[in-house]
């Protein structure tokens, strides 16, 4: 029974990693590479459970070892997403392949194995299963477990390091944010969840290792070990279906979707580096602010809900480089504040137009640009100090006074 809601509870994680991965209204980039890596948890976990605890390995023997290459794929999609949304976006790089390299390279060594015919495969589980320790130390491709684990635990260990290294060249602002919000932020969980998940699994692979050194198999450590991973994940996916799904109007959602809009999330380059006058720059100012109006006005590119710094630099021909220190000179505003204060202004001029008399909030927060309900209705309260149904509500009241 116990293996059968944990399977329910695994396929629960893998469907809502899915959505985060997959739904466009629902998750940042944050999201989708949170959702990624529970989504390949969740599939190693379901493996194991299915091979062993269900007992269905000798029925379908080509689960046999499936989990295993999969283990190298997550600690550097985790630190690539978290890499990429610290960072601009656009530095993912055609030699970030390297990165996945251990995973092929084990993929490739396990095909013997996964070559063979059932009936091979069914031979080879009955020598050990239900055994899972020996069915891990004595079921192998080319390369030996020992050696396997070996070279897993060094390499979670070195993306666990490289990790920490980014977190820690987060810019100052980040890390005040982090430190104050602490649970309250997704992202802080998510670095604190990670980590310890990740000891757990260097325990786990140190007591494999040591195996071959003492021949002592630390059953009841291994037991426990898998148990508090399992834990740690579900409780983690609770949590964030909960941020994300159960209650998508708290404060801390709101506050979390204020800093992960698309438009700037966590990006260094939306953020001016110093000071520069207009012959620093060296553009003609008319000519930038035709431009931009051009953008704003007639083309109404705030309206994109995925659009970027770089994308509306591009469109407005001036070099990304010095695009925020034009957007300040010339607005006061970094780019997220500028393209929020025109999306719930455009909001506003909707309502006053009598959109909602016909059409949905839900309907203006997407023609508005906006990814989610939250956000749009943090944004709006903030500029105008009424939410949108609020604000609606008032106009419908003064309009009625008027007649």
């Amino acid at each position: 029974m116990l293996y059968l809601i944990s399977f329910v509870l695994i396929s629960f994680l893998i469907g809502n990693s899915l959505i985060l991965v997959f739904n466009r209204e629902r998750g940042s980039k944050l999201n989708k590479g949170i959702g990624l890596t529970f989504f390949l948890y969740g599939l190693v976990f379901l493996s194991f459970i299915l091979s062993f605890d269900l007992g269905l390995l000798l029925e379908f023997p080509f689960l046999l070892r499936v989990g295993s290459p999969i283990f190298f794929l997550i600690p550097p999609i985790f630190y690539l997403s978290l890499r990429n949304i610290v960072r601009n976006p656009s530095i993912t790089k055609k030699t970030d392949v390297i990165h996945f390299l251990p995973a092929i390279l084990h993929f490739l060594e396990l095909l013997p194995l996964y070559t063979l015919s059932n009936q091979d495969k069914v031979e080879i589980i009955e020598n050990f299963f239900p055994d899972i320790f020996a069915f891990i130390i004595n079921v192998h491709g080319l390369i030996p477990t020992f050696w396997v684990n070996l070279a897993y635990l060094i390499f979670v260990i070195l993306y666990l390091s490289l990790t920490l290294g980014l977190v820690l060249r987060f810019p100052i602002e980040l890390r005040n944010k982090l430190k104050q919000q602490k649970f309250k932020s997704i992202l802080f969980t998510t670095l604190v969840f990670y980590f310890v998940f990740n000891i757990i699994i260097i325990l786990s692979s140190i007591s494999i290792v040591q195996f071959y050194f003492t021949g002592l198999d630390l059953v009841v450590l291994k037991g426990l070990l898998l148990k508090s991973s399992l834990v740690i994940l579900f409780a983690y996916n609770f949590y964030f279906f909960y941020k994300i799904e159960l209650n998508p109007d708290s404060q801390s959602r709101e506050e979390l979707l204020e800093d992960e809009e698309e438009i700037g999330l966590f990006s260094l380059i939306d953020k001016p580096r110093s000071p520069l006058d207009w012959s620093e720059i060296g553009l003609d100012k008319e000519d930038v602010l035709c431009r931009i109006n051009q953008l704003m006005e007639q083309e109404k590119v705030f309206l994109d809900k995925g659009l970027l710094l770089s994308d509306f630099a591009k469109k407005a021909k001036i070099p990304v480089r010095v695009f925020p220190d034009v957007l300040n000179l010339m607005f006061q505003k970094n780019f997220k504040e500028l393209i929020l204060e025109r999306r719930v202004h455009y909001a506003k001029e909707k309502i006053d137009q009598g959109y909602l008399d016909k059409l949905t909030l839900e309907s203006l927060r997407s023609e508005c640009g906006f990814g989610s309900r939250t956000a749009f209705f943090y944004a709006f309260k903030k500029e105008f100090g009424l939410s949108p149904n609020e604000y609606w509500k008032e106009f419908q009241r003064n309009l009625n006074l008027s007649e």
